[in-house]
Protein backbone atom coordinates (compact mmCIF):
# COMPACT_ATOMS: atom_id res chain seq x y z
CA UNK A 1 0.00 0.00 0.00
CA UNK A 2 1.33 3.43 -0.89
CA UNK A 3 -1.40 5.79 0.33
CA UNK A 4 -1.43 8.08 3.34
CA UNK A 5 -1.13 6.60 6.82
CA UNK A 6 -3.95 7.64 9.13
CA UNK A 7 -3.26 8.05 12.84
CA UNK A 8 -6.10 8.30 15.35
CA UNK A 9 -4.34 10.00 18.24
CA UNK A 10 -5.26 9.71 21.89
CA UNK A 11 -3.28 10.99 24.86
CA UNK A 12 0.42 10.59 25.52
CA UNK A 13 3.71 10.99 23.69
CA UNK A 14 3.47 8.04 21.31
CA UNK A 15 1.17 9.73 18.73
CA UNK A 16 3.55 12.71 18.64
CA UNK A 17 6.57 10.43 18.25
CA UNK A 18 5.03 8.55 15.34
CA UNK A 19 3.78 11.68 13.57
CA UNK A 20 7.27 13.17 13.86
CA UNK A 21 8.75 9.94 12.54
CA UNK A 22 6.44 10.11 9.55
CA UNK A 23 7.61 13.66 8.86
CA UNK A 24 11.28 12.69 9.18
CA UNK A 25 10.81 9.76 6.79
CA UNK A 26 8.69 11.82 4.37
CA UNK A 27 5.88 9.31 4.91
CA UNK A 28 2.50 10.97 4.22
CA UNK A 29 0.28 10.88 7.30
CA UNK A 30 -3.00 12.38 8.44
CA UNK A 31 -3.60 12.74 12.18
CA UNK A 32 -7.13 12.56 13.52
CA UNK A 33 -6.68 14.24 16.90
CA UNK A 34 -9.21 13.22 19.56
CA UNK A 35 -10.43 16.39 21.27
CA UNK A 36 -9.42 16.73 24.88
CA UNK A 37 -6.87 13.92 24.57
CA UNK A 38 -4.35 14.50 21.78
CA UNK A 39 -1.25 16.55 22.55
CA UNK A 40 -1.12 20.13 21.17
CA UNK A 41 2.16 19.27 19.39
CA UNK A 42 0.12 17.26 16.89
CA UNK A 43 -1.41 20.48 15.56
CA UNK A 44 1.81 20.90 13.56
CA UNK A 45 1.00 17.84 11.44
CA UNK A 46 -1.63 17.43 8.70
CA UNK A 47 -4.94 16.39 10.22
CA UNK A 48 -8.09 17.45 12.00
CA UNK A 49 -9.46 17.51 15.54
CA UNK A 50 -12.69 15.60 16.23
CA UNK A 51 -14.59 14.58 19.37
CA UNK A 52 -15.11 10.93 20.22
CA UNK A 53 -18.13 9.47 18.48
CA UNK A 54 -17.91 11.24 15.11
CA UNK A 55 -17.29 8.00 13.24
CA UNK A 56 -18.86 9.04 9.95
CA UNK A 57 -16.91 12.29 9.80
CA UNK A 58 -13.70 10.50 10.79
CA UNK A 59 -14.07 8.04 7.92
CA UNK A 60 -14.88 10.83 5.45
CA UNK A 61 -11.87 12.87 6.54
CA UNK A 62 -9.50 9.89 6.38
CA UNK A 63 -10.68 8.86 2.92
CA UNK A 64 -10.52 12.45 1.64
CA UNK A 65 -6.89 12.55 2.80
CA UNK A 66 -6.14 9.39 0.81
CA UNK A 67 -5.67 7.13 3.83
CA UNK A 68 -5.60 3.42 3.00
CA UNK A 69 -4.13 2.41 6.38
CA UNK A 70 -4.97 3.49 9.90
CA UNK A 71 -3.44 3.01 13.33
CA UNK A 72 -4.88 3.73 16.75
CA UNK A 73 -2.24 5.28 19.01
CA UNK A 74 -2.33 6.78 22.50
CA UNK A 75 -4.39 6.42 25.63
CA UNK A 76 -8.18 6.58 25.47
CA UNK A 77 -10.21 5.84 28.58
CA UNK A 78 -13.64 4.33 27.90
CA UNK A 79 -15.95 7.39 27.93
CA UNK A 80 -19.34 7.74 29.55
CA UNK A 81 -22.00 7.31 26.89
CA UNK A 82 -23.46 10.75 27.59
CA UNK A 83 -20.08 12.35 26.84
CA UNK A 84 -19.93 11.02 23.26
CA UNK A 85 -20.60 13.41 20.37
CA UNK A 86 -22.27 10.98 17.99
CA UNK A 87 -23.02 11.44 14.31
CA UNK A 88 -25.27 8.92 12.56
CA UNK A 89 -22.46 6.47 11.79
CA UNK A 90 -21.25 6.82 15.34
CA UNK A 91 -24.73 6.12 16.68
CA UNK A 92 -25.26 3.01 14.58
CA UNK A 93 -21.74 1.85 15.39
CA UNK A 94 -22.38 2.36 19.10
CA UNK A 95 -25.47 0.14 18.90
CA UNK A 96 -23.32 -2.70 17.57
CA UNK A 97 -20.74 -2.12 20.31
CA UNK A 98 -23.37 -2.15 23.04
CA UNK A 99 -24.55 -5.51 21.74
CA UNK A 100 -21.59 -7.21 23.38
CA UNK A 101 -18.25 -5.42 23.07
CA UNK A 102 -18.54 -2.23 25.14
CA UNK A 103 -17.32 -3.63 28.47
CA UNK A 104 -14.56 -5.84 27.06
CA UNK A 105 -11.39 -4.04 25.92
CA UNK A 106 -10.25 -6.49 23.26
CA UNK A 107 -13.72 -7.04 21.79
CA UNK A 108 -14.25 -3.28 21.77
CA UNK A 109 -10.97 -2.63 19.95
CA UNK A 110 -11.73 -5.28 17.35
CA UNK A 111 -15.28 -4.03 16.81
CA UNK A 112 -14.12 -0.43 16.32
CA UNK A 113 -11.43 -1.50 13.86
CA UNK A 114 -14.03 -3.40 11.81
CA UNK A 115 -16.10 -0.23 11.47
CA UNK A 116 -13.20 1.39 9.59
CA UNK A 117 -12.22 -1.72 7.64
CA UNK A 118 -15.74 -1.97 6.18
CA UNK A 119 -14.97 1.33 4.44
CA UNK A 120 -11.75 0.02 2.93
CA UNK A 121 -9.29 1.43 5.47
CA UNK A 122 -6.93 -1.29 6.71
CA UNK A 123 -6.05 -1.18 10.40
CA UNK A 124 -2.34 -1.69 11.16
CA UNK A 125 -0.23 -1.61 14.29
CA UNK A 126 2.72 0.75 14.83
CA UNK A 127 5.08 -2.22 15.03
CA UNK A 128 3.95 -3.39 11.58
CA UNK A 129 5.15 -0.08 10.14
CA UNK A 130 8.18 0.29 12.42
CA UNK A 131 9.32 -3.15 13.69
CA UNK A 132 12.24 -1.56 15.54
CA UNK A 133 9.76 -0.31 18.15
CA UNK A 134 9.46 -3.86 19.50
CA UNK A 135 11.53 -4.78 22.54
CA UNK A 136 14.25 -7.38 22.10
CA UNK A 137 15.02 -10.10 24.67
CA UNK A 138 17.69 -9.47 27.28
CA UNK A 139 18.82 -6.77 29.69
CA UNK A 140 18.48 -3.40 27.98
CA UNK A 141 19.75 -1.19 30.79
CA UNK A 142 23.17 -0.68 32.34
CA UNK A 143 21.92 -2.25 35.59
CA UNK A 144 21.12 -5.97 35.49
CA UNK A 145 18.73 -7.76 37.87
CA UNK A 146 20.25 -9.88 40.62
CA UNK A 147 18.97 -13.27 41.80
CA UNK A 148 16.45 -11.72 44.20
CA UNK A 149 15.12 -9.44 41.50
CA UNK A 150 14.74 -12.39 39.13
CA UNK A 151 12.42 -14.06 41.66
CA UNK A 152 10.19 -10.96 41.59
CA UNK A 153 10.46 -10.78 37.79
CA UNK A 154 9.06 -14.29 37.42
CA UNK A 155 6.25 -13.62 39.90
CA UNK A 156 5.27 -10.29 38.31
CA UNK A 157 5.45 -11.70 34.79
CA UNK A 158 3.26 -14.70 35.67
CA UNK A 159 0.73 -12.38 37.34
CA UNK A 160 0.72 -10.02 34.33
CA UNK A 161 0.06 -12.93 31.98
CA UNK A 162 -2.74 -14.16 34.25
CA UNK A 163 -4.47 -10.79 34.47
CA UNK A 164 -4.06 -10.40 30.71
CA UNK A 165 -5.88 -13.67 30.13
CA UNK A 166 -8.95 -12.11 31.78
CA UNK A 167 -8.77 -8.96 29.55
CA UNK A 168 -8.44 -6.78 32.67
CA UNK A 169 -4.98 -5.37 32.15
CA UNK A 170 -1.40 -5.88 31.03
CA UNK A 171 0.68 -5.39 34.16
CA UNK A 172 1.51 -6.51 37.68
CA UNK A 173 3.99 -5.66 40.42
CA UNK A 174 5.82 -8.13 42.68
CA UNK A 175 7.89 -7.14 45.70
CA UNK A 176 9.79 -9.29 48.20
CA UNK A 177 8.47 -12.54 46.80
CA UNK A 178 4.78 -11.56 46.62
CA UNK A 179 2.47 -9.97 44.03
CA UNK A 180 1.36 -6.66 45.56
CA UNK A 181 -0.79 -5.17 42.78
CA UNK A 182 -2.23 -5.99 39.36
CA UNK A 183 -3.43 -3.68 36.62
CA UNK A 184 -7.14 -3.08 36.27
CA UNK A 185 -9.18 -0.43 34.46
CA UNK A 186 -6.87 2.25 35.89
CA UNK A 187 -4.10 1.11 33.51
CA UNK A 188 -0.39 1.21 34.32
CA UNK A 189 -0.46 4.78 35.66
CA UNK A 190 -3.06 3.82 38.23
CA UNK A 191 -1.28 0.57 39.07
CA UNK A 192 1.99 2.36 39.83
CA UNK A 193 0.20 5.09 41.79
CA UNK A 194 -1.31 2.38 44.01
CA UNK A 195 2.10 0.78 44.51
CA UNK A 196 3.65 4.16 45.34
CA UNK A 197 1.14 4.48 48.19
CA UNK A 198 2.26 1.17 49.72
CA UNK A 199 5.00 0.98 52.35
CA UNK A 200 8.40 -0.43 51.47
CA UNK A 201 10.60 -0.29 48.41
CA UNK A 202 11.96 -2.58 45.71
CA UNK A 203 10.09 -4.89 43.38
CA UNK A 204 9.38 -5.21 39.68
CA UNK A 205 6.74 -4.00 37.23
CA UNK A 206 5.93 -6.54 34.49
CA UNK A 207 3.99 -5.64 31.34
CA UNK A 208 2.89 -8.27 28.83
CA UNK A 209 0.38 -8.25 25.99
CA UNK A 210 -3.01 -9.72 26.79
CA UNK A 211 -3.38 -13.31 25.67
CA UNK A 212 -6.20 -12.78 23.16
CA UNK A 213 -5.80 -9.13 22.19
CA UNK A 214 -5.42 -7.89 18.64
CA UNK A 215 -1.78 -6.86 18.62
CA UNK A 216 -2.39 -4.18 16.03
CA UNK A 217 -4.45 -2.23 18.52
CA UNK A 218 -3.17 -2.37 22.09
CA UNK A 219 0.43 -3.47 22.60
CA UNK A 220 2.04 -2.54 25.92
CA UNK A 221 4.19 0.59 25.67
CA UNK A 222 7.16 1.59 27.83
CA UNK A 223 8.70 5.05 27.71
CA UNK A 224 10.25 7.72 29.93
CA UNK A 225 6.95 8.34 31.74
CA UNK A 226 6.77 4.66 32.73
CA UNK A 227 10.30 4.79 34.13
CA UNK A 228 9.50 7.95 36.11
CA UNK A 229 6.37 6.32 37.58
CA UNK A 230 8.28 3.13 38.42
CA UNK A 231 10.95 5.19 40.17
CA UNK A 232 8.27 7.09 42.11
CA UNK A 233 6.90 3.72 43.23
CA UNK A 234 10.42 2.85 44.49
CA UNK A 235 10.74 -0.19 42.22
CA UNK A 236 13.99 -1.88 41.26
CA UNK A 237 13.10 -2.39 37.62
CA UNK A 238 10.71 -3.09 34.79
CA UNK A 239 10.30 -6.23 32.67
CA UNK A 240 8.44 -6.15 29.36
CA UNK A 241 7.48 -8.72 26.78
CA UNK A 242 10.17 -9.29 24.17
CA UNK A 243 8.59 -9.06 20.73
CA UNK A 244 5.24 -8.06 22.25
CA UNK A 245 5.79 -4.59 23.73
CA UNK A 246 6.99 -1.29 22.30
CA UNK A 247 9.85 0.78 23.66
CA UNK A 248 9.41 4.43 22.67
CA UNK A 249 12.02 7.18 22.92
CA UNK A 250 14.57 4.43 23.48
CA UNK A 251 17.60 6.58 24.24
CA UNK A 252 15.63 8.82 26.59
CA UNK A 253 14.00 5.83 28.31
CA UNK A 254 17.29 4.02 28.88
CA UNK A 255 18.91 7.21 30.15
CA UNK A 256 16.00 7.69 32.58
CA UNK A 257 16.37 4.09 33.79
CA UNK A 258 20.10 4.60 34.38
CA UNK A 259 19.52 7.90 36.20
CA UNK A 260 16.93 6.24 38.46
CA UNK A 261 19.05 3.13 39.00
CA UNK A 262 16.40 0.85 37.49
CA UNK A 263 16.92 -2.21 35.31
CA UNK A 264 14.91 -2.78 32.13
CA UNK A 265 14.56 -6.32 30.78
CA UNK A 266 12.88 -7.81 27.71
CA UNK A 267 11.54 -11.28 28.51
CA UNK A 268 10.04 -13.96 26.28
CA UNK A 269 6.77 -15.21 27.84
CA UNK A 270 7.96 -18.76 27.22
CA UNK A 271 10.69 -18.14 29.78
CA UNK A 272 8.37 -17.01 32.56
CA UNK A 273 7.91 -20.45 34.06
CA UNK A 274 11.58 -21.33 33.62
Amino acid sequence: MTGTLGIIAGAGDLPVDLAERCAAERRPCFVLRLKGLAAPALDAHPGVSLPLGRLGEAIRRLKAAGCDRLMFVGKVMRPRLRDLSLDWRGFTGLLSLLAGAWRHDDRLHRAISRLFERDGIAVVGPAEVWPDLLVEAGTLSARAPDERAWADIRLAAAAALEVGATDRGQGAVARDGAVVAVEDRDHTDGLLARVAALPGRGGVLAKFAKAHQDRRLDLPVIGPETIAAAAAARLDGVVIEAGGAMLVRRAETLAAAEAAGLFLVGLDPAGVAA
